[in-house]
């Protein structure tokens, strides 16, 4: 019974993480979609080269936001092709 039981959570765990990473990637694009509308909409611009060395900007969220994701992606597939 015991035994069962592991069985079912190492499925679940599998299902969960394919679901995370195609949530991941949808929370990105409207992360990224949003902060690139309300620039342009406060703005009047889309993005400007010197607001990514400014930390409070949304260029700057952006920045990090991103290197974030690519590094999430990059441990997601080095551990899918360690199990594989």
């Amino acid at each position: 019974m015991l035994v069962f039981h592991f069985s079912k959570l190492s499925e679940w765990k599998k299902e969960l993480g394919k679901k995370i990473h195609k949530r991941m990637l949808l929370w990105y694009a409207l992360f990224l979609l949003l902060v690139l509308l309300d620039e342009y909409l406060k703005e009047g611009y889309v993005i400007k080269l010197e607001d990514f060395t400014k930390p409070p900007s949304h260029e700057f969220i952006l920045l990090l936001g991103t290197i974030v994701f690519l590094i999430v992606r990059i441990l997601l597939r080095m551990r899918k092709t360690a199990y594989a």
